[in-house]
């Protein structure tokens, strides 16, 4: 007797308009997700060193969006497996008086019938009510940052140009011992395109935690819909129901296990990423008062030439002489540039490894697609009982989405710090004074000199400057690298 199915018409008629609800409400989550879970606010910058990133975040949202409509087809089909069964039996008992044309699911269908009492589903969360907007990042390291780095960047292009300007005047006038300073600006290279906005970063990490706590309550849902289910159809297609229907619930459950997982990937991203920043602070700072002082020394060297020789001729001659301590100065902050800009190639390594992590979000569409699939014209009882493929998925589910930091993060983390302390150990031009005069305190104390007697040259006035014009001391140099 308890494998013949026995239904409560209007008990099932409410089971079915919830079903509808219960499948409309992944929309307002898989809106969140496009909105919030995969916003690429925190990594889509110009250049590309965090593409990988920015290009996983799509691909994050394509895992969703297949999910979606994965489940959907499942659903439906489940759904429409029910209402098949019920005709089955209404076909066979004149008794029943149903409008099957209008079992949809809308309200007020069903009029009573069957054994059992009517049940309404009660208690139903809406997720939606979980899904506020992400809360607003902030700094954990705040006394980590280099807090000058902002305005020291400021006159970058202006000084870079004006250093630039300097050689190319020394190299006219004969005295041709410096390189140029690469041709790069650092509109092209301040801190978020490398280390990405952590700000940001840590709201995807937020929104993350809400849509988590979104799919445990659609979770409870499914569980009040297979007890339900137990009500409106009795015998062993009701069991069938209830177990598919418990399936729907289990794989959310897990789900939202996979998606905590995720928050916590976002979470150690925007860790890595304020500790990358504070290291792109650090040198941007160094290299940006190393480029400022350079600029000064060699407006004030070539003034101090112009004003102890006289002509063009004297200044090839004998010129070099007040330029060649600042030849070390001038590959100092060359080479910091190149180490600064030849960050991006660490930068991109991290970003790479750290992109294969948030694709392990992944496993969600193979889960939802090891939900029975009820195809056309198929009943409850045609529906696999064998559900032992999905428990083994569930199962073995990742949840750890594994190292925050990475071999690339300790290579990252290397090059700056080299780049930095070599900036610091060859460094002639500290032991000058503004006024280019030699500091007793120097290694040798060789500044610039009288090319004629080799004696140390006190600083005066240009007299009689030759007829090509020097550059001008015309860069405001920004408070903070003073």
């Amino acid at each position: 007797m308890g494998d013949v199915l026995q239904i409560q018409w209007g008990s099932l008629d409410m089971l079915l308009e919830d079903m509808v609800t219960i499948k409309e409400q992944v929309t307002d989550m898989d809106t969140y997700v496009e909105e919030h879970v995969c916003s690429t606010a925190g990594f889509d910058f110009e250049p590309f060193a965090l593409k990988p990133l920015a290009d996983a975040m799509g691909e994050m949202r394509g895992y969703f969006s297949t999910m979606k409509s994965t489940f959907e087809t499942r659903f439906e089909g489940l759904q429409a497996a029910t209402i098949m069964t019920a005709k089955h039996v209404y076909a066979t008992d004149e008794t029943i008086k149903f409008d099957f044309d209008k079992l949809t699911g809308e309200p007020g269908q069903g009029d009573g019938g069957g054994p059992g009492i009517e049940v309404r589903l009660v208690g139903l969360r809406d997720p939606a009510d979980r899904l506020t907007a992400p809360e607003e990042g902030k700094q954990k390291f705040p006394k980590g940052h280099d807090e000058p780095f902002q305005e020291v960047v400021s006159g970058w292009d202006a000084a870079r140009d004006k250093v630039n300007e300097c050689i190319k005047w020394c190299r006219d006038h004969g005295i041709d011992i410096f390189e140029e300073l690469p041709d790069k600006s650092l509109e092209d290279f301040i801190v978020f395109p490398l280390s990405g906005d952590y700000y940001a970063i840590q709201q995807n990490s937020s929104a993350c935690k809400k849509l988590a706590k979104a799919f445990r309550d659609y979770a409870v849902n499914f569980g009040l819909l297979a007890g339900n289910a137990i009500q409106a159809m009795k015998g062993q297609a009701g069991s069938a129901l209830n177990l598919h229907i418990a399936l729907y619930g289990a794989v959310m459950t897990a789900i939202s296990g996979v998606i905590d997982g995720l928050a916590g990937v976002f979470e150690s991203l925007a860790t890595m990423s304020e500790r990358i920043a504070m290291k792109v602070e650090k040198i941007i700072r160094v290299l940006a008062q190393k480029l400022f002082k350079l600029m000064r020394f060699l407006l004030k060297r070539i003034n101090a030439v112009i004003g102890i020789l006289t002509t063009v001729k004297e200044i090839a001659e004998k010129g070099t002489a007040f330029f060649t301590d600042l030849v070390e100065d001038v590959k100092t902050v060359k080479n910091l540039i190149e180490v600064a800009f030849g960050l991006a190639t660490e930068v991109e390594e991290w970003a790479r490894e750290q992109a294969d992590r948030i694709k392990t979000v992944k496993q969600v569409v193979r889960i939802v697609s090891k939900l029975p699939h009820a195809r056309a014209k198929m009943n409850l009882n045609d529906l696999p009982s064998d559900t032992g493929d999905i428990e083994k998925s569930l199962k073995d589910l990742k949840t750890d989405f594994g190292d925050p930091e990475g071999t690339a993060y300790d290579d990252l983390e290397d090059k700056v710090d080299e780049g930095v302390a070599e900036a610091g150990k060859t460094d002639p031009s500290v032991y000058y004074d503004e006024d280019c005069e030699p500091d007793s305190s120097g290694p040798n104390s060789s500044g610039p000199v009288n090319p004629l007697t080799g004696e140390p040259e006190e600083w005066h006035p240009p007299m009689a400057p030759p007829s090509v014009i020097a550059p001008q001391n015309d860069v405001k140099i920004p408070q903070g690298a003073r």
